[in-house]
């Protein structure tokens, strides 16, 4: 099942209206235009906003690639906490 089908099927339109029926869904091509790309960049600034008050952080980095090739990178924060 993909996003799109999903999103926009009629199934989830109605669980929607059952849940909240002022509630209106976007469309999968909003959510994937807009709202994935929006979170993409949020996620890390606040992360990063957080990382900046503690004391003592350290921090490591992996770095992999899938067989796609995709590169993937993971980051490890430590404190002394």
């Amino acid at each position: 099942m993909s996003v799109a089908w999903s999103l926009d099927s009629n199934e989830w339109k109605e669980l929607m209206l059952i849940l909240n029926g002022t509630y209106q869904p976007m469309s999968a091509d909003t959510f994937a235009n807009k709202h994935i790309p929006w979170e993409a960049v949020f996620v890390p600034q606040k992360q990063i906003k957080i990382l900046h008050t503690i004391n003592n952080l350290t921090l490591t980095f992996d770095g992999n690639m899938t067989q796609k090739p995709h590169s993937i990178y993971t980051a490890h924060a430590t404190t002394s906490l």
